[in-house]
């Protein structure tokens, strides 16, 4: 049913005229065949499962088997998958979705969408939500636009929107109800706040999620039990600062940089081992603190061959937000250095103590363009040491894993959610190849190289506009 709503939808052209996308192609039968393609389940690191058919029906896998086993359904749609991979599809957890009534058109939420899609990212968590984005959700799980399946935080809690204990009990059990996946904590709240929120997220049974408050600190946040989540490593250069050194958290500067050569990198062991027995997940957003902080100029980013999708005036805006940044009076090159150094030293030490890392790239900000920020995001991990296989685990089992989903989607199996990707190449030789997208399949849509192509094309040309 649901297959048969999306072709009179693209028949009629009412999915057309709400997106301005071109249709994907489904057959009527709602059959799609992946012929002789090699599978990466993502199941264990050694699998590759050889000159495969692969069989989808609607929106879910039906069928895998070797191609000499398996018999073609009669008026499939078959896709040659010979000299292919096909990898499940990626999730960005650290999304920062734009609003259609604040930020910009419909037009322009959906062409964001699209970016994702078109770069092979199936799934994503909007990190500060409203109820637009609670409407989006729903939109994208009716099929209604040619988007991510989407979870969505909640609207950010910070010292300005909590003031008091009783908007902590107010807002806290409003977002619940309202149906918000995570609570989304931003800095500036208050020990006691904070105790309040947790006390109260406990209670009616919602996870937090996000940065860490400096008058809160690591140590608390990883106790608190509610954590589902710590983003951009927050909190962990502050935490392993010797206290003999009495340093006032508040002078720590962007993401503790003023503290790079004040922590103590033997530390790390014990956040690590508390972080994994807490359960607590990390999300690392190496990619957007490097293109932040780098030497590399505002002007160098606006020539990358992404910054055709960015409209004008939003990379006015990243150019003022970077050259803010690098006014930093303790700025220079060799402290960057020495900075993402260390935050890849953590990271290192963190996956290896056994604490679960995801893949979120915070983008669309600061030249971290949606979708194509997650591929650098993937780069900078393995930079940063992690082997090629936990890195595409960040992006795939992970999540699924992390959002209690992992029965539905992230790894390739008969049963599965048919969120694909079809590669020129196998990541796992080069996590670059994960770039090289022959299509995307999206609840069983079948979106090929043509038309992400076209679309983008499209996009590129509107936001000039």
């Amino acid at each position: 049913m649901r297959t048969l709503l999306l072709v009179i939808l693209i028949l009629s052209g009412g999915l057309l005229s709400a997106q301005h996308i071109t249709s994907p192609t489904v057959k009527p039968n709602g059959i799609v065949v992946f012929k002789n393609v090699n599978i990466l389940p993502m199941i264990n690191e050694e699998e590759v499962l050889v000159d495969q058919h692969l069989i989808i029906k609607e929106d879910k896998i039906l069928t895998i088997g070797p191609s000499y086993e398996v018999e073609i359904p009669q008026g499939a749609l078959e896709i040659d998958g010979r000299r292919k991979f096909i990898l499940p599809g990626l999730t960005d957890v650290q999304a920062r979705v734009p609003r259609a009534d604040r930020d910009g058109t419909e037009t322009h939420v959906l062409q964001t969408l699209y970016l994702y899609v078109a770069n092979g990212i199936t799934t994503i968590r909007s990190t500060t939500g409203s109820d637009y984005h609670l409407k989006l959700k729903e939109r994208s799980r009716k099929g209604e636009v040619i988007a991510p399946r989407m979870f969505v935080s909640s609207p950010s809690l910070n010292g300005s929107t909590l003031r008091s204990l009783e908007e902590v009990r107010s807002k806290v059990s409003k977002y619940k109800l309202d149906g918000y996946d995570f609570l989304k904590i931003h800095p500036g709240l208050k020990l006691d706040i904070f105790n309040e929120v947790v006390r109260v997220a406990n209670r009616v049974k919602i996870p937090l999620s996000g940065h860490v408050p400096s008058k809160v600190g690591i140590k608390r946040v990883l106790e608190s039990e509610s954590y589902a989540s710590i983003e951009y490593m927050d909190g962990y250069i502050r935490g392993i600062v010797p206290k003999s050194l009495n340093v006032h958290a508040d002078s720590a500067g962007f993401f503790d940089f003023n503290f790079t050569h004040l922590a103590d990198i033997s530390n790390i062991t014990d956040l690590a081992v508390t972080t994994v027995s807490k359960r607590v997940w990390v999300i690392p957003c190496q990619s957007l603190i490097e293109n932040w902080l780098t030497p590399k100029s505002a002007s160098a980013f606006s020539y990358e061959p992404e910054m055709q999708y960015v409209s004008p005036s939003l990379i006015n805006q990243w150019t003022a937000s970077k050259d803010r940044i690098r006014q930093d009076e303790n700025y220079d090159a060799f402290r960057y250095a020495d900075y993402i150094g260390l935050r890849q030293k953590i990271l290192r030490s963190l996956e290896r103590t056994g604490v679960n890392i995801l893949l979120g790239s915070g983008s669309p900000q600061v030249f971290n363009v949606p979708g194509f920020s997650i591929h650098q995001e993937l780069e900078a991990m393995v930079n940063s040491g992690l082997d090629t296989y936990s890195t595409l685990k960040a992006g795939t089992t992970n999540p699924a894993l992390w959002l209690n989903e992992e029965d539905f989607f992230g790894t390739i199996k008969e049963g599965m959610a048919a969120d694909l990707v079809l590669l020129n190449a196998n990541p796992m030789d080069d996590v670059t190849y994960a770039q090289l997208i022959e299509g995307v399949m999206l609840r069983g849509m079948w979106i090929p190289k043509s038309t992400i192509d076209q679309e983008l094309d499209k996009i590129s040309k509107e936001v000039k506009k």
